[in-house]
């Protein structure tokens, strides 16, 4: 007795694979993003390119890791698609910021190399002590949202609002000195 065409079973695997992880890479995107409606699309397009290139997809290692690495490289390509102008290596203070490297990984210039976490730091000082310990929390000692939650005795919610808060100060602090620069 036949469970269903090829077809259909591919169907079926793809939505478990889909259930399966939708919810967790929704979060993992978020992490990097801190948007959540932005999470949601860039994990959507990572399925759609899925579904439409399965046939075609040289997957290495394991699909997890595969899908895992799409959704990260699709978030910090948003990211950089976000920022119009990029003197001040705005981009690289997100992908210092969203996925925790030292800042040596990232610049590419050895003379800036040394700036660019001392120039977040610098800026988190002007911060609200609260939003300061946390953001110092995430950026310096990695740890995750609900970690400084449970740290701090806040709540989540709190936490994700902090750490957007200080993202979009540290924002437009890099975009006033590029402003300032340029004149």
């Amino acid at each position: 007795m036949s469970t269903g065409s090829s077809k259909e079973i591919q169907q079926r695997e793809f939505r478990e694979f889909y259930d399966r992880f939708h919810t967790k890479l929704v979060r993992y995107a978020d992490s990097y993003l801190l948007d959540i409606a932005a999470s949601e699309d860039v994990v959507q397009e990572v399925f759609v390119f899925l579904w439409e290139n399965a046939g075609e997809l040289d997957v290495k290692l394991s699909l997890k890791s595969y899908i895992y690495t799409a959704v990260k490289n699709r978030c910090l390509n948003y990211l950089k698609s976000v920022d119009i102008t990029d003197n001040l290596g705005f981009a690289d203070f997100y992908f210092t910021v969203a996925s925790h490297y030292n800042p040596e990984d990232v610049v590419e210039d050895e003379n800036e190399k040394p700036e660019m976490l001392p120039a977040i730091l610098k800026i988190t000082e002007t911060f609200p002590p609260q939003m300061q310990q946390i953001f110092r929390l995430w950026l310096c000692e990695g740890c995750k949202k609900t970690e400084i939650a449970e740290k701090l005795n806040l709540h989540a919610n709190t936490v994700y609002t902090q750490l957007k808060r200080a993202r979009q100060k540290i924002c437009q602090e890099f975009a006033r000195k590029s402003q300032h620069k340029n004149l």
